[in-house]
């Protein structure tokens, strides 16, 4: 190695002093650089000096994922990047003229898609919440759509119960608020749920028939599981009860009983209700319900109503009674958004039991060094029925129904709460 060294120190002495002498000259160059670039900025206002910032921090966060990944980022990994809001970087990738630098392939992609599928909605709506746009609004049928970030929406930037105020806010002026989380549109199977739901909701039905025309009767579990993994947007569940509801000899509906989960002073609940998409029977649902009552003599059923996306409004006519609001639920979302974590898979001991953290952290504090995120959706609402219960059910529209009581001795004591009115939640 010596005689290789001195057979050749010239030319390697040569090149070192050139290395040296580039280094030298980049460190000018940087230094002047930043010299024009500080001149630059003290000529600016503060709002040009702050764009300019924002807009380095959002080119930087691009240019890094082509170095490193090879592909574009989607828009909500820039906003996790640079901690600004999405209609910030939204801002600044239509100033600087980045918009085919950006995979539109979550939320962006997904509206666009069923404003195609399902024209007349306005976009980025600012008429149903007060702070805040909605993605889409369709005036038609009263329902807006809010597509929600993990990482905008964690509890520690926006609060508990951010969502759950969404849909209550919304629903004081008689519409119906959809929230649709990144982790639902990026899990395949979810996100065609999603669609069919909507494709429903937003359309004219296939098949219109009444209840007269349709036989019910008990399924089994296999049955019921491959229909409501198809139909329900949560899949199949466990129950002890499971019932189809037939037209023209096709399983079309299936509602679902079962052993309350947590609410342990009620016979039973409705654990699933689901319809084929595009069918609608006329009292089909009531239907099931009656047939249950009659075999299965039930002094009282209760249910929850998702209200992320639901209203519940298919149990108030079938006598149904609001009980409460529940907390709202969270789940701990990946930070690419690919995999949401129920609270009961993060228990502090699961999670320990994993290697993931120690005895002397918190379940927040394991998660979040992970990289996880922790996002609360708008809750349930929980309803009651029971044997010799009057109710009339009212509906002014599909979102907020007047129900009005005459109420026989409850055969059980049930808590309600009374700082909700009915009117107000569903």
């Amino acid at each position: 190695m010596e005689n290789f060294y001195n057979e050749n120190k010239a030319f390697i002495d040569e090149y070192l002093a050139k290395i040296e002498e580039n280094s030298k000259k980049e460190a000018e160059e940087r230094e002047r650089n930043e010299k024009e670039r500080q001149e630059m900025l003290n000529q600016m206002s503060l709002e040009e000096r702050i764009f300019y910032e924002d807009s380095l921090s959002v080119t930087s966060a691009i240019t890094e994922k082509f170095l490193i990944e090879k592909r574009k980022p989607f828009i909500d990994e820039v906003v996790r990047w640079t901690s600004l809001t999405k209609e910030r970087v939204e801002y600044i990738i239509s100033e600087k003229g980045l918009e085919d630098k950006i995979d539109r392939s979550l939320n962006s992609v997904f509206v666009k898609d069923l404003n195609e599928k399902f024209p007349g909605a306005e976009l980025n709506y600012s008429g149903v919440l007060k702070n805040e746009l909605v993605d889409m609004y369709y005036e038609k049928f009263k329902v807006a759509i809010k597509v929600v970030c993990s990482y905008e929406n964690d509890v520690y930037r926006v609060g508990k119960k951010a969502a759950q105020n969404r849909t209550l806010e919304a629903n004081n002026k008689s519409i119906r608020l959809i929230h649709i989380y990144d982790y639902e549109l990026l899990d395949e199977v979810v996100c065609q749920r999603i669609y069919r739901m909507l494709e429903d909701l937003l359309n004219d039905p296939i098949v219109i028939a009444g209840a007269r025309h349709t036989k019910i009767g008990i399924l089994d579990y296999s049955e019921a599981r491959d229909f409501l993994n198809l139909y329900h947007i949560q899949g199949a569940a466990t129950a002890n009860v499971y019932l189809g509801c037939y037209y023209g000899g096709e399983l079309v509906g299936v509602m679902t009983f079962g052993k309350p989960r947590f609410s342990k002073g009620y016979d039973y609940e409705i654990v699933r209700l689901a319809w084929k998409k595009g069918v609608r029977i006329s009292g089909g649902t009531k239907k099931m319900f009656n047939y249950f009552v009659k075999h299965f003599n039930p002094d009282d059923i209760m249910t929850y109503a998702d209200i992320n996306k639901f209203t519940g409004n298919s149990y108030l006519k079938l006598g149904y009674k609001f009980i409460q609001v529940t907390d709202p639920d969270y789940k701990w979302v990946s930070p690419d958004s690919t995999i949401a974590l129920t609270r009961y898979k993060c228990q502090k001991h699961r999670l320990i039991e994993k290697g993931w953290g120690t005895k002397d952290q918190t379940e927040d504090q394991i998660m979040i060094a992970h990289g996880y995120n922790k996002v609360y959706g708008s809750g349930n609402i929980m309803l009651d029925w029971q044997k010799g219960r009057k109710i009339t059910y009212k509906a002014k529209t599909d979102v907020a129904p007047t129900v009005s009581v005459q109420a026989k001795p409850e055969t059980k004591a049930k808590k309600a709460s009374s700082s909700f009115s009915l009117g107000d939640l569903i």
